[in-house]
């Protein structure tokens, strides 16, 4: 994959993970099951994007 593709990816993920870790720098690290559950999200955010990008290659003629 080009890395034009990874662009939109980067732009979603440095700032989420940089708001968050500002959130629990101010706030206090944040109970398990809420980490555990927004990592699950991004993680699902991440796997979601590529397998539009696949899908989306895959269908190009």
């Amino acid at each position: 994959m080009k890395f034009k593709y990874h662009v939109p990816l980067i732009g979603f993920l440095v700032p989420t993970f940089v708001i968050s870790s500002l959130m629990f720098a101010y706030r206090g690290f944040p109970p398990t099951d809420q980490l555990v559950g927004f990592y699950v999200c991004v993680a699902g955010a991440v796997a979601t994007y590529y397998a539009g990008i696949h899908t989306v290659l895959k269908d190009k003629p």
